[in-house]
């Protein structure tokens, strides 16, 4: 049996699909074609180096044509065809997912976020992960000097193919700046993510992702371990303790606390 996927790629069906073109996330006569609630490139010879991801059946995937480890924000397409059957997916810019965000192709009440061009569904938030982020939303924002505000839940710019929405980040305070367009995360004192079914997804999607970018400093909460991994200035620290955001100690995390309920039986 293949692995399973790392993330869901998000589907649309043949109006929306006719849409996206209307609304500027596609271009008309671009050559792409929907299958299976997919985009793809119909002639994906020449097609820049970088700019499209190729994918394989039987969780096999190659980047630009040569063999490589499978990419981790799609290993796989199980219904794409027979197992040597390779595909270009159609990548979406922030621009172009900004369209159709705005537009009535995408549901606003939908969870989705832009991952490397995809666009792919998050998972629905369960009792312990809400659990965890409020608790570590409220410690933080209780602490948070003037000069920093904590955003929760809300939409960052990675690159040019990302618009993750994290669960916290630490970003200079700046109400003006951030009326007309969500901050770079390049400008996020810290990131986090808390993972109870998403550790796979934050540790080899995200984190290259935010580090590729300039992220000075990215935690993923382990629900399931109850503890924090901290990556600052290339390395990675396992805390079990206490820990703080170096941009501020003030901001200090006893890690327990976060967990300290979340065992409880109702």
């Amino acid at each position: 049996m293949p692995p399973q996927p790392i993330v869901t790629p998000r589907r649309f069906n043949i109006e929306q699909y006719q849409r996206l073109a209307e609304v500027g996330a596609l271009r008309w006569r671009e050559g792409v074609e929907l299958m299976g609630g997919l985009i793809y490139l119909m002639n994906p010879v020449g097609v820049e180096a970088g700019s499209h991801i190729r994918v394989a059946a039987g969780g096999r995937a190659a980047s630009d044509g040569k063999p490589a480890q499978p990419r981790p924000d799609v290993r796989y397409l199980p219904d794409i065809g027979p197992e040597d059957t390779e595909v270009y997916l159609r990548r979406f810019t922030v621009p172009e997912y900004q369209a159709m965000c705005a537009s009535d192709v995408i549901s606003k009440d939908e969870r989705i976020e832009l991952l490397d061009g995809h666009v792919v569904t998050m998972s629905p938030s369960g009792s312990r992960h809400s659990f965890v982020v409020t608790r570590l939303a409220r410690i933080l924002i209780k602490a948070a000097p003037e000069s920093l505000d904590v955003r929760v839940q809300e939409p960052l710019i990675g690159d040019a193919y990302s618009q993750p929405e994290p669960d916290i980040a630490i970003v200079p305070a700046s109400p003006i700046r951030f009326w007309a367009s969500h901050p770079h995360a390049a400008a996020a004192q810290l990131i986090v993510e808390v993972s109870d079914s998403t550790l796979e997804r934050d540790q080899l999607i995200k984190g290259p992702m935010y580090r590729s970018v300039g992220v000075a400093e990215y935690w993923i909460v382990d629900v399931e371990s109850q503890c924090i991994t901290v990556f600052l200035d290339g390395k990675e620290q396992r805390v079990t303790d206490r820990v703080a955001p170096a941009c501020c100690p003030e901001m200090l995390v006893e890690v327990q606390d976060l967990f300290g309920e979340a065992d409880v039986q109702h």
